[in-house]
């Protein structure tokens, strides 16, 4: 069986990499185009380089609302950790307008992540990634190993969610 993960399963903590690099994650959230640029600095607004670039994508011809886009994306990249706990999230007025949508759809974004204690927001100061909100190393390891599997073997989004869903149910 060498190192196949059986269904229901956990996998073998041994055979998961602990180093996973930030490149790595970010290729997993960063559209085809920019996966050979996804680093640190091109998920964060990176002053030093003016860019305003982010490694977020939105469809306004989705079914999916924009402001559930953005809060969905944001809150992969805190959960991987391309946005660290204590770093300043992007500037909602530069969301805004790199996507051409109102400022008020990106506060409701926003207001979302606080509320699951994703980000911590005070008056007249940047939104900050609150603590303790990275998925540990093994976690992500097996969340890329179904990612990828799932991919090469042209495996719907939505049945690899709904799968990994009634697996979550039946381990309770």
């Amino acid at each position: 069986m060498g190192n196949e993960i059986g269904i229901l399963e956990a996998p073998d903590t041994d055979v998961i990499d602990d180093d996973i690099t930030e490149d790595m994650i970010a290729d997993l959230f960063a559209p085809a185009e920019t996966m050979s640029a996804a680093t640190h600095d091109a998920a964060t607004h990176d002053d030093d380089h003016g860019s305003d670039d982010f490694l977020i994508t939105i469809d306004l011809n989705s079914a999916t609302p924009a402001f559930e886009q953005i809060r969905s994306q944001l809150d992969g990249l805190i959960r991987v950790g391309l946005l660290e706990a204590g770093a300043s999230m992007p500037p909602m007025r530069g969301l805004a307008k790199q996507f051409g949508v109102s400022l008020g759809t990106v506060q409701h974004a926003y207001e979302e992540l606080e509320s699951s204690g994703l980000i911590i927001t005070s008056p007249g100061r940047p939104a900050r990634v609150a603590e303790g909100k990275r998925l540990p190393c093994d976690v992500l390891a097996a969340i890329e190993c179904l990612a990828v599997a799932a991919q090469q073997k042209n495996v719907d989004l939505g049945d690899t969610q709904n799968v990994l869903g009634a697996m979550w149910q039946m381990k309770r």
